[in-house]
């Protein structure tokens, strides 16, 4: 997962960001937006990207971020790029990005490198004021164990399993709602025969679908025909007199005789 998921991290929490980007330039991206977030002033992000990820990853680092230095790593020919945080974002142009690639991929990794200016926090994290160390999702199996014998979830859960049929006369389930009904109806859960005496009766529900044909003329003349499906309810109900009521959710009742 990303850096952070598992931990309460804060924003300027850091004052150097080490990371190899992933294989999918996406994921990279997400890093380099995560580590933006959380730099100090003057830190520093250090990334190793494949060198055929780096016009891609360029161009997205180089929106939040300045390169301090960069270039090809000699044991494995990946790309090293050291990155400082830019205060005003602003979109590189690909001029920019193809001038920034062809410095990184002309030199080696230390040739040119600028000993002694090496950016650093301003103020150091020792003299920052109210640090707090990061808070852990993370619980052992003893500490969870304590937490369950405090809550009442367990007990609860074991009450409700074993009550049985007593639970269901205390607390009986909710009556279904006319909209709860409809829906059942409608997806055909209600299919067959239903009520009773004289309002006895069958029904079934079902979606149907209807294509429907448009046409659009386009700028060069031809004419594009496209068919899209309009879905809609359709609830069937026969009485015991044979008369068929037929309900539809984008169309009125209808109603006929049985033949």
């Amino acid at each position: 997962g990303m850096p952070g998921n598992n931990l309460f991290v804060a924003t300027d929490a850091f004052s150097i960001i080490a990371a190899h980007g992933e294989d999918e330039t996406d994921k990279t991206k997400q890093l380099v937006r995560w580590a933006h977030s959380h730099l100090i002033r003057n830190g520093v992000l250090a990334l190793t990207i494949a060198d055929m990820d780096l016009e891609a990853v360029l161009h997205y680092a180089l929106f939040g971020f300045d390169l301090f230095h960069g270039a090809i790593l000699p044991q494995d020919g990946n790309i090293g790029l050291l990155l400082i945080p830019r205060q005003q974002p602003g979109k590189p142009t690909k001029q920019q990005v193809e001038d920034v690639a062809g410095q990184v991929r002309g030199r080696k990794m230390w040739d040119g490198f600028p000993y002694g200016k090496v950016p650093h926090p301003t103020p150091p994290p020792f003299q920052r004021e109210n640090v707090e160390p990061f808070r852990s999702l993370w619980r052992s199996a003893e500490e969870v164990q304590a937490l369950l014998r405090r809550s009442t979830l367990a007990q609860e859960a074991v009450t409700a399993v074993t009550r049985g049929q007593i639970a269901l006369d205390e607390i009986p389930p909710l009556p279904l709602k006319a909209g709860h009904v409809a829906l059942q109806l409608a997806t055909g859960r209600f299919n067959g025969a239903v009520g009773k005496n004289e309002n006895r009766h069958v029904v079934k529900g079902r979606v149907v679908r209807t294509p429907v044909e448009t046409e659009e003329e386009t700028e060069d003349g031809e004419v594009v025909t496209t068919v899209r499906q309009v879905l809609s309810i359709e609830v069937t109900a026969i009485d015991g007199s044979g008369r068929i009521t037929v309900l539809r959710s984008d169309s009125e009742k209808e109603e006929g005789e049985s033949a």
